[in-house]
């Protein structure tokens, strides 16, 4: 099922956490918004990635309790996404906020 991105936040991540999640793989990229110059997308796995065997997309990867905790505090200029399959976002739609 193809994914669905949700603007990061704490709960979300403890939600994530609380279902077996570890780490976060990171992509990041450039963009012309006018609240943010970079966007940021996570995608959770429950397994540490090898740094040299990333899916192509990903550029690194974090451990979930570290960086995506600072980062759901905010970054200036930066937009940072969590992208769940959308299957789990429906069958957890009550405990996943689709916003900020």
């Amino acid at each position: 099922m193809p994914g669905m991105k949700i603007e990061i936040t704490r709960s979300l991540l403890n939600f994530l956490i609380d279902r077996g999640y570890n780490y976060c793989l990171s992509r990041t990229v450039c963009i012309e918004n006018y609240n943010a110059d970079i966007s940021i997308t996570l995608t959770p796995v429950k397994y540490k990635p090898l740094l040299k065997k990333l899916p192509l997309a990903y550029d690194t990867f974090f451990a979930i309790k570290e960086e995506p905790m600072q980062m759901a505090e905010g970054i200036d200029e930066t937009i940072i996404w969590v992208d769940l399959d959308e299957d789990m976002v429906k069958e957890n739609s009550g405990l996943i906020s689709m916003h900020a």
